[in-house]
Formats: structure tokens, sequence, C-alpha cells
């Protein structure tokens, strides 16, 4: 919706533009005016900002054509009016509406690096990004810099609670490496290839920090193919797991097929087993695929390749059951952080660079989305 009113005077508002139609939780959102004016002197123009919900960013613009207005943090539809003024002429005010309908999104569309930075953070990555608008090819391509492990990776700092999901579509360019991809060629004689890996790391509880608590769940695969000398058996191409760790001792476990015989309070397996081949993890030069997972009410976990169920565990309900009855005041995992990591160089010579391209990465906090992944 937009609407225009105009009392007098000789200022009109033509248009009021935002950067995008649907937002997210705090997202910030340039607003701006096209306006015509008899003024012959523009700095005695004057712009008065408001909004439904949310808030208005810069002090430094709250009476220019232009603005950054802050989404509030919940789901609806809100509005941003502005009034236009010359000297003591009438006023012209036009509203739209701000859709917010979403935790958080990104389509990797950016005019400046800045903005790029101030959204997400990364290391050892050269990295370019989208600039054409256009949400099914907009892309953000990530090259390793070094040996070092490459990562983008996002703060949930707006408060995030089960249930949740979470969706990332991604690709791999065409090359010169296994499979025909630019991905990092470990050899054929590497039964675990180099692994890319989609993560939700959890906040450490403040208080009890002697109580082990879940850090992170770690979704792990490698989209090469299947040579010929080897068979399903000897190569593994997936790997998902969860890690509970102990903030006084530093312990770290991560579930295993092995800690199932053992039992709890250790993370049990998420799927059994906990690594092994899937032909859905083979990836096609340029292709994108989705992998999503979703954490229900009841912490039961579910992961989607394409929007294709592929597995649901209940091992983190059971395992957060058994904490709450065997530590007292046991706080619900609260997420802090999504994270993408994939291979580095084995050298700086490497021929083969691992390129990813990302194309979505959508972040909801209900419980609505999750049978659409």
């Amino acid at each position: 919706m937009v609407s225009c009113k105009k009392e007098g005077g000789s200022t009109d508002i033509i248009s009021l533009s935002k950067m995008g139609t649907e937002f997210y939780f705090g997202q910030r959102v340039p607003v701006w005016t096209d306006f015509s004016s008899g003024a012959k002197d523009y700095t005695q123009m004057n712009f008065d900002w408001s909004c439904s919900a949310g808030r208005f960013d810069d002090a430094n613009t709250a009476h220019l054509f232009e603005n950054l207005w802050v989404a509030p943090d919940s789901i609806g539809d809100f509005q941003v009016t502005v009034n236009a003024k010359y000297g003591n002429g009438g006023v012209a005010t036009r509203t739209t509406d701000m859709n917010v309908d979403v935790y958080f999104t990104d389509h990797f569309y950016y005019q400046f690096a800045n903005q790029l930075s101030s959204v997400w953070s990364q290391k050892s990555n050269t990295i370019t990004y989208s600039t054409s608008g256009n949400d099914t090819t907009n892309c953000l391509t990530v090259v390793p810099s070094g040996t070092d492990t490459p990562y983008i990776s996002r703060s949930l700092s707006l408060p995030l609670t089960v249930p949740f999901s979470v969706r990332t579509r991604l690709a791999f360019t065409t090359g010169t490496g296994t499979g025909g991809l630019n991905y990092r060629d470990d050899g054929n004689t590497d039964s675990i290839p180099s692994f890319t890996y989609i993560s939700i790391r959890f906040q450490q509880p403040k208080t009890n920090t002697t109580y082990p608590f879940i850090r992170e769940i770690r979704w792990e695969f490698a989209p090469i193919k299947l040579s010929k000398a080897k068979t399903p058996a000897s190569v593994k191409n997936y790997q998902l797991r969860y890690e509970r760790f102990t903030p006084t001792t530093g312990q770290s476990v991560w579930s295993s097929d092995s800690l199932n015989t053992i039992g709890l309070p250790n993370p049990l397996a998420l799927i059994t087993p906990t690594s092994g081949w899937d032909n859905r993890f083979q990836m096609k030069g340029d292709t994108y695929k989705r992998f999503s997972f979703a954490m229900a009410a009841d912490y039961t976990f579910t992961a989607y390749v394409d929007g294709v169920q592929w597995v649901t565990s209940s091992a983190i309900k059971n395992w957060i059951n058994d904490a709450k009855n065997r530590y007292p005041g046991f706080q619900d995992p609260v997420p802090g952080t999504y994270m993408i990591s994939y291979p580095g160089l084995k050298t700086t010579s490497d021929k083969v660079k691992t390129t990813m391209k990302v194309n979505e990465v959508r972040i909801t906090n209900t419980q609505s989305e999750i049978p659409l992944l």
C-alpha cells in the first residue's frame, strides 16, 4: 500500500521508495522520497518521518528526503510515513507498507561492500557478491584465500528459540576438481574428503557452567562424485552430528554411533551411521541444492535436501529432556551463530580452489515453514 495526501502549498511527494519488498527482524532498510517543490532553495525543505513500529537509525537524516528504517523484532505489516514541507507552505504526506515476514533472510544483493560486512562476518575468503537484484540468480561467491578453514557467519543476536528452521541454497562452480567441480581434491585414496558444513552454534549459558549444554549442530557434506575405483562402503560424503560441551572442564563430546550403546547423558547419534555415503549429496557444477534443517517445539530434529526429508531424529529431544531431569535449572538451547564453512587450500599453490556460491540463507522462528523446506 502506498498513499499520498497533500494539504496546500507547492510541495508534492511523487513517490516513497524502499530497498526491497519483504524484510527480516532488525533489518536496516533505506527509504527515500522523490518530490517536487516550488522551492528555489531546497535547504529549506523539511521532512518528518514516522513509523508504526520499528525505529529510524540515523539522526542525521531525520529531516532529509532519505532515512534508514530498522524493522521491529516481530512479523507483521507496518507503515513508514513521511511529511514534506517547504517553509510555511502546505504539507505533503506519503505512506508505504513495510512487510516483515521472517527472522532473517538474505539473497546476497548488495550495492556496497560495507552493506555486506554489516550483516556477515568472514574469515580467509575472497568474496564477490551480486548487484543484479534478482533473487533467483543473486549469489555470494567465495574462494579460499589461504590454508586456514574459511567461513562466513551471521550472529543471531535477536532472540531465536524453538521452533526454528534454517534453509541454505548453495552450489559449487564447474571446474577441474573431483566430479567436474571447483572443489578441493584430496585424491581418490581418501576415505573422508574435505567437508563443507552448515552449522548452528548455541549460546553458552551464563549460569550453571558446570552443566553440559549443546554447543553446536553441524551438517557436513562433500558434493563429490564417486570414482570408479571406490564404492559407497569405502568413501564418506556426509556427517551429521552435534556437540555436547561443558564450560568449566572444557570437555567436548560429539554425538556418534558408539555412544548409543553407552546411553544418556552422552550425546546420542542423530542418524545411524553418523557418517557415510548418500547419493543425494552429489552435485553438478553451478547447480544449486537446498540444505535445510528444523528444530520443532519439542526439539525433534529434521533435515531436508531439496525439500525432501532426509532424516528425522529424537536424539536432541531425548538429551534435553534427560538434562532437565538431571540438572536443576537447566537452560533451553538458544541459537547464537549461523555458519557456513568449506575447504581451504591444501597448499598455497593448489590449482583447484573450492569455489562456492550461496544464493539464499533463510532462518525462520515459526513452525509453519518447516514442512515447506
